[in-house]
């Protein structure tokens, strides 16, 4: 018996296989009814879908409920026949772009440098941070014999008006001027380290490399400048 074989009027599908209809005016033929053909399909074949061109069965690649990822890394769940490929989507997950990974990883160390300076002025005010050039200059004032101890004013007011007193206070404020003044080098460097090697990195693994390596090293400037300023804090 002769059989006919049904598709999607949308897509092209092979829907299912019935037997045909005896034609009742042609009895020689069979009646087709539309979106059927009496042309046999090809066998099933895994991650294909059979679709009927209008004049042949053609095999098309049928993805349909996978999740694929376009050029921006998003996920897109394919819901047409058709291959993914052909609309520049990738099966895995791309990789990061180089470049993002390098503006990512300059961030990271600039944040970082920013939490270093950030440890070194927490606990001080605003209004007491607007005083630190005023501390120093009168100190180095002192320091260089420029004024007396008791004309400087500010050390003075400080002092409670005790000029005995200001001699020690000019070497804690010199003290963690110097300090303030090995932070800003140790951050500005760590900018430009950022900077040039990030830029200077040629794949990602290299990335990974340097910024583990500029990690650890901020790590030991951390290290080294609190260890100071726990000294000034506690002397």
């Amino acid at each position: 018996m002769t059989q006919i074989h049904n598709y999607h009027p949308e897509t092209g599908e092979f829907v299912h296989t019935s037997n045909a209809r005896q034609n009742p005016l042609e009895p020689d033929k069979v009646l087709v009814p539309q979106h059927a053909t009496t042309l046999k399909p090809p066998a099933i074949k895994e991650g294909f879908a059979r679709v009927f061109t209008g004049t042949q069965w053609k095999e098309v690649p049928d993805h349909r409920g996978e999740t694929w990822f376009d050029l921006e890394r998003n996920p897109v769940v394919i819901k047409q026949l058709g291959s993914p490929v052909e609309k520049d989507l990738m099966a895995e997950l791309p990789p990061v772009p180089l470049a993002d990974l390098k503006l990512d990883a300059i961030q990271s160390v600039l944040a970082e440098a920013d939490r270093l300076a950030a440890q070194f002025v927490a606990g001080y005010t605003e209004a007491e941070q607007s005083t630190f050039v005023k501390r120093e200059n009168e100190a180095r004032a002192i320091q260089s014999g420029a004024i007396l101890p008791k004309d400087a004013t500010y050390l003075m007011k400080l002092a409670g008006g005790d000029a005995a007193l200001v001699a020690g206070l000019k070497d804690v404020i010199l003290s963690r001027s110097d300090l303030f003044e090995d932070v800003t080098v140790a951050v500005t460097h760590m900018r430009q380290q950022a900077q040039e090697r990030i830029e200077a990195a040629s794949d990602a693994d290299a990335l990974a490399e340097v910024l583990n390596a500029l990690k650890q090293q901020a790590v030991e400037t951390a290290a080294g400048l609190l260890a100071r300023k726990a000294a000034l804090d506690n002397g």
